[in-house]
């Protein structure tokens, strides 16, 4: 998996270095609020690095987000945790419709409405203490269409994490975690209004183990969670093609 790696802005956070890679839009002030819903396929294990293929990224997803109703937002993406639940942090990558952070380097509240790719992050201090950094992120060439995300530990610096959208780096940061305790891909919902495409998916989920060996999933535990409506994910494997599939739907 070669990529090209341009980094052209760099920050520091009070939990850990957090760099971005391309541009973000103007904000406009908002809050974040919950419930979440989730149609999300999940992996356990030992992990250095995460892999994903988005069919049709962005465009499978509806929101009808405005200055009224800033909360309403949906991602398809993919999640990698670095520790258990509790004093939880990860890295998420994929793409959204509705509003987003833009707090790479305060704990600011302001946020822009979004459709596109977005990186966001959760880092703890030793306390337990966590602060949430996101940001929206544009590249060449757009959102349309599918996609690829990769999360990977550096080869040369184990506790800082990169992230590429198709094969470029988009963002990286440093933790004390060399290694990953889950993945998870699928969908993430914030209002009922929104909506996505029945039958979407993502494909080609691999992950890296300690031995920087790249595995393709053959099965994944399903963790839905639908508290604000019903949506479901499913795991598929295709023998025949090497190939595995989650696909989301709604009723």
């Amino acid at each position: 998996m070669q990529r090209k790696r341009l980094l052209n802005f760099i920050a520091s956070g009070t939990l850990g270095a957090i760099a971005l890679v391309g541009n973000t839009p103007q904000s406009q002030a908002s809050n974040i609020e919950d419930p979440h819903a989730y149609a999300v396929e999940r992996y356990y294990g030992t992990i250095t690095g995460a892999y994903a293929s988005s069919h049709t990224s962005v465009d499978d997803l509806y929101s009808p987000s405005t200055d009224q109703n800033p909360i309403q937002s949906i991602n398809k993406e993919m999640w990698l945790h670095l520790s258990a639940k509790g004093t939880d942090e990860w890295v998420e990558v994929g793409g959204k419709k509705g509003f987003e952070r833009l707090n790479w380097t305060s704990n600011s509240n302001q946020m822009a409405n979004w459709t596109g790719f977005f990186l966001s992050f959760q880092l703890c201090d030793s306390s337990g203490k966590c602060s949430y950094h996101a940001s929206p992120y544009t590249k060449s060439g757009g959102y349309h269409g599918n996609h690829s995300y990769e999360i990977d530990r550096d080869a040369t610096n184990t506790t800082t994490w990169n992230v590429y959208i198709d094969d470029a780096l988009a963002g990286q940061f440093s933790t004390i975690h060399q290694t990953g305790v889950a993945v998870d891909i699928g969908i993430e919902n914030k209002d009922t209004t929104n909506s996505f495409v029945s039958g979407t998916w993502l494909e080609n989920i691999n992950v890296r183990d300690t031995n920087n060996l790249w595995t393709r999933l053959t099965s994944m535990q399903n963790i839905d969670t639908n508290t604000v409506n019903e949506i479901y994910s499913t795991f598929t494997y295709d023998y025949l093609h090497n190939n595995n599939y989650v696909s989301l739907y709604h009723p």
